[in-house]
């Protein structure tokens, strides 16, 4: 024991019984940072002076002040000192240098978001790999978006996880750099202080990571005193005062702020550093709603235990927002965890009165050592398996339980925080008839009549379209993605079918759509023209089938496919020059771009085969660049439809020549666009530089804010004035404790004709309007997210072919329905419904089926709709390529096992779960009618 403590409590004790006993009227005492003792006295008897000095067995170091009653009245400073005190004062925690925040945390502070901290007395007891479990669990089964904040400053260990390479982490600015930087910069963008994990750990969620700081020890910047990042960090650490409460929770409660406003996440988790510290006294014991603490059997945790519950039973009795901690044994059997459970409640009933001490009861929760999670975050790190695990919920005992009761915990207390910004913000109730549920209906059914009437069909044959119909109506959707066309470093258009690649290349032959282009890309000053080198209505085109024919023709010529695509590209070119500038071929040919023609063919290999002539369309090609320089003009040539030029089997090896000749093309003013279907392009074998093409690929595969702001479009378009009224209506402080400003932009930019783009904060609202806030239960995340992961691909990406089916059948439903649901303008019953969902993507299937080289597809799902054997959501590789072997046998077809998996995965149909198991895409469940297998539930003690 410390001496100077016990002598302060023993004077505390004997002041306090003089007091009752009413033998002195007030008292003082103070312990400061010299560890001296300071009393003051208030009363009559002198004689009590002498008794009190003497009064037990205490240190030299006590200074005592006597004062009667008159001298208090004449002492200004210690009559004011007593009339705001109190009678008896009694005061230690400033003398503290360290740990105020964990023996004397605060009260005051009411969080208005659910934050959970996760504590370990000692070191290794698995906090951060359950931490890290926990968010990517909710993440990916719960759509949740969760920030995690590093705060093990000492330590600092969040720049390895959530890695594809663990050995180069991560390093970015954080905690540290924030808080210093938040004190003299007015806006702050989180982003350049955090990092978003990746979606192949977060999928429909997302995890979002403020690491304690830059600790990159190499990276030398321009300093001369702090030359790298670790040495700022160092230097910031060194500065900051966490044993300053009022300064230190105010620079959180600014962080918190900041991520809601930003991020508006789900739940924040805090990682708190081991043993006796002010930082957990700040994240668990000030601002979280729940704390999970991490303990072993081990007697060396008793100390860190008793501290534990101490300090949360203290913080539960003066806290309401407060949920019930969560216990955690670390690494123990069923034997251990009991004897630990019960050492708990024996802490609990010793500290005072059991019905105050303790008025939340904790939650049990034990786990083994498990080999694959001891490895998240090393170099030996199995990324796949573990998550796999994650999702088919075979972790060990205890990993999940705890994530259960984290997500339990954080529905319950965003619950509590609606509720409670409910009565705050109560409206005020005006005496009036307000239109309610009839009103509602009729604004429902015009809603859904209109867009349902007017409602797009994005199967019918993009070249039949009049566009200039589209562009007078307003139904030209104008993509981001679109923008980059006007990037000549960007020479590949990629996308999976129903994407649009067709209906943009189409598009672009319209004046005003690519005029309009031009404006949205701010390109207005130039002079592009787009050349479609590739016209399948005008049979303007070769197919490279037919030059089968010649084959010893074509294996003279060499390095044939190379001078066949430079020739094509130069005769199509000027062909399609007029109205751009007058030039004029100089070279003989003697045959044009048309298919299926042998004569036209046999012309157009003898151009080939003369070295001659490929030596002037490489001038005449430059020449034409020169021309095109001098009158500032530049044309796009881009090509759709390739699989009618290319069988879709040759890709590998005829279309490498295409790509190579545009990505090391030298033309200052002749570039290209090249529509390609993800599918076929993942086959193609021969490419130079794989990697730096990345940087030349336009991806128009549909984003998750784009889908819906399509959608909401069309209902602006036919329903603009009744969707308003709706939201205005809508009870939004029932389901969110955001601000309402919002609602004025929406109505700002709905109302404007002009094309809308929401981003994702007010999309989710407008969805909470249309669809509901939630399908079904909230496990399966909001309409926002529910929608998009059920008509996701395998490969994750997205058509929105089959989203607007499901919605148009939806829809269909509703207006059949003798008894309709009214709750919002489309219920969840509608576009949750079995049949809806079945047939939602039959089109989108059947559309798969037409494009060459897919044509198989139909014989393996007419297979699986015949053999429930293989009606599951996954297959083991045996059971896939067993069942492809017997679609191949009963079709006599002539590819291989290995060419149908193929298909399957390049059309987002399948995907490899592991190196032994196949998961089919969500879009497909209701169409195969798969189903889980049943599992046994692991039981490890």
């Amino acid at each position: 024991m410390i001496g100077i403590l016990q002598s302060f409590d023993k004077i505390r004790e004997a002041l306090a019984i003089k007091k009752k006993t009413g033998a002195i009227d007030k008292f003082q005492i103070t312990m400061n940072h010299r560890n001296e003792i300071a009393v003051v006295v208030v009363a009559e008897d002198e004689l009590l002076r002498t008794d009190l000095i003497d009064d037990g067995d205490v240190l030299e170091n006590v200074v005592y002040t006597f004062l009667s009653n008159d001298e208090l009245q004449e002492d200004f400073f210690y009559s004011e000192l007593f009339n705001t005190g109190g009678d008896c004062i009694i005061e230690y925690a400033n003398s503290r240098r360290k740990l105020n925040n964990l023996l004397s945390p605060g009260t005051e502070h009411k969080t208005s978001i659910p934050i959970v901290t996760f504590y370990s007395y000692k070191g290794g007891m698995g906090r951060s790999t359950n931490l890290v479990i926990s968010s990517t669990y909710l993440a990916r089964a719960h759509g949740r978006k969760i920030i995690i904040i590093d705060c093990d400053f000492e330590a600092p260990g969040f720049s390895n996880f959530f890695l594809e390479e663990n050995s180069s982490p991560i390093y970015s600015n954080g905690l540290i750099e924030y808080f210093f930087d938040k004190e003299s910069q007015e806006e702050i963008n989180l982003n350049d202080y955090s990092w978003e994990v990746s979606k192949q750990y977060s999928q429909s969620g997302e995890i979002r990571i403020i690491p304690a700081g830059n600790t990159d020890p190499k990276r030398r910047l321009e300093n001369i005193e702090f030359p790298t990042h670790l040495t700022h960090y160092l230097e910031g650490l060194s500065r900051l005062d966490l044993s300053s409460t009022e300064s230190i929770i105010k620079k959180f409660k600014s962080l918190i702020s900041d991520i809601q406003q930003q991020y508006r996440p789900d739940a924040i988790f805090i990682d708190s550093r081991t043993g006796f510290t002010d930082i957990f006294g700040i994240a668990a014991l000030q601002l979280s709603t729940q704390v999970v603490g991490f303990f072993s059997s081990s007697s060396q945790n008793d100390p860190g235990i008793y501290q534990f519950i101490q300090s949360i039973s203290k913080l539960a009795n003066s806290r309401t927002d407060v949920y019930a901690p969560i216990l955690v044994n670390s690494f123990s059997d069923l034997g251990y965890f009991n004897d630990f459970r019960k050492k708990i409640e024996e802490i609990i009933a010793s500290i005072g009165d059991p019905q105050d001490s303790f008025r939340l009861s904790p939650y049990f929760y034990h786990f083994r050592y498990d080999g694959l999670l001891s490895e998240i975050g090393t170099k030996r790190e199995n990324k796949d398996e573990w998550l796999s695990q994650i999702d088919e919920r075979q972790l060990l005992k205890g990993y999940i339980d705890v994530a259960d009761k984290i997500n339990e915990s954080i529905g319950q207390i965003t619950e509590r925080i609606v509720d409670e910004q409910e009565e705050i913000n109560e409206p005020v109730v005006e005496v009036e008839v307000s239109p309610d549920k009839e009103s509602s209906k009729t604004d429902q059914e015009q809603i859904l009549g209109n867009i349902y009437r007017k409602w797009p069909d994005l199967y019918a044959d993009s070249e039949g379209l009049d566009y200039q119909t589209e562009f007078e109506q307003g139904r030209v959707f104008y993509r981001e993605s679109m923008m980059d066309l006007f990037n000549f470093t960007k020479f590949i258009v990629l996308g999976n079918k129903g994407t649009g690649k067709s209906y943009m290349f189409q598009a672009l032959k319209n004046e005003d759509i690519t005029n309009e282009l031009k404006r949205r890309a701010q390109k207005t000053t130039v002079k592009i023209e787009f050349l479609h080198l590739v016209d399948k209505k005008m049979n303007y085109f070769i197919g490279t089938s037919g030059l089968e024919t010649f084959k010893r023709d074509i294996d003279e010529i060499g390095d044939f496919f190379n001078k066949f695509w430079k020739v094509y590209t130069w005769r199509s070119i000027i062909d399609k020059l007029n109205g751009v500038i007058t030039f004029e071929s100089s070279i003989p040919h003697f045959f044009s771009i048309k298919n299926n023609d042998t004569d036209n063919l046999k012309s157009l290999i003898r151009f080939i085969k003369d070295v001659e002539n490929i030596i002037a369309v490489e001038k005449e090609l430059a020449l034409l660049d020169k021309e095109l320089n001098s009158h500032q003009t530049d044309i796009v040539a881009i090509y759709d439809n390739l699989d009618l030029m290319v069988e879709p089997s040759k890709w590998k090896d005829e279309m490498a020549s295409l790509i190579s000749f545009w990505q090391f093309s030298s033309y200052k003013r002749i570039h290209s666009k090249l529509f390609l279907r993800s599918d076929l392009f993942k086959t193609i074998r021969g490419i130079n530089n794989v990697q730096s093409l990345k940087n030349n690929i336009i991806s128009i595969e549909w984003q998750k804010e784009e889908i819906f702001n399509y959608f909401f479009n069309l209902v602006k378009r036919y329903a603009k004035e009744s969707f308003i009224n709706v939201v205005r209506k809508f009870d939004f402080k029932r389901v969110s404790t955001d601000a309402l400003e919002w609602i004025t932009e929406f109505e700002k930019k709905f109302d404007n004709v002009k094309q809308t783009q929401f981003e994702e904060a007010i999309l989710r609202k407008l969805c909470w309007v249309f669809f509901g806030q939630y399908p079904d239960r909230k496990a399966f995340g909001e309409s926002y997210d529910w929608l998009y992961k059920n008509i996701m691909n395998a490969d994750e990406t997205i058509s929105v072919r089959p989203f607007l089916d499901l919605l148009r059948l939806s829809i269909e439903l509703f207006q059949s329905d003798y008894n309709k649901d009214s709750s919002v303008i489309l219920p969840s019953k509608y576009y949750t419904a079995k049949s809806v969902r079945r047939d939602a993507v039959t089109r989108h299937f059947q559309d798969l089926v037409t494009e060459k080289g897919n044509e198989s597809l139909q014989h393996i799902f007419d297979y699986i709709d015949n053999n429930e054997d293989y009606q599951f959501y996954q297959l083991t590789r045996v059971e896939l390529y067993e069942l492809l072997g017997k679609v191949i046998k009963k079709h006599e077809l002539t590819e291989s096992v290995e060419d149908l998996e193929k298909i399957l995965d390049i059309n987002g149909i399948l995907r490899r779960h592991s190196n032994s198991s196949y998961n089919f895409a969500f879009l497909y469940k209701y169409r195969l009618g798969l189903k889980n297998r049943e599992r046994k539930r692991l039981k490890n003690y």
